[in-house]
């Protein structure tokens, strides 16, 4: 890994395919790429709130999809 290309989330050795649009969970606030279900890190709630934090595949970074 080199010097500042550092990431908290894991890396994915393949492409999940996104054609199915039941299968996605939301997009990235980021740069608008599908977040599929099966890209989500972790969920919780806080105050009664579910959260939730996804690795966007296309950014490589962990989101909160919209």
């Amino acid at each position: 890994m080199e010097l500042g290309t550092l990431s908290h989330a894991p890396s994915s050795p393949f492409q999940l395919s996104m054609s199915n649009s039941a299968s996605e969970f939301g997009t990235c606030p980021f740069c608008g790429s599908a977040i599929p279900a099966g890209a989500i890190l972790v969920e919780y709630e806080t105050e009664g709130e579910t959260r939730v934090f996804a690795e966007c595949f296309d950014c490589g970074e962990p989101v909160q999809p919209q």
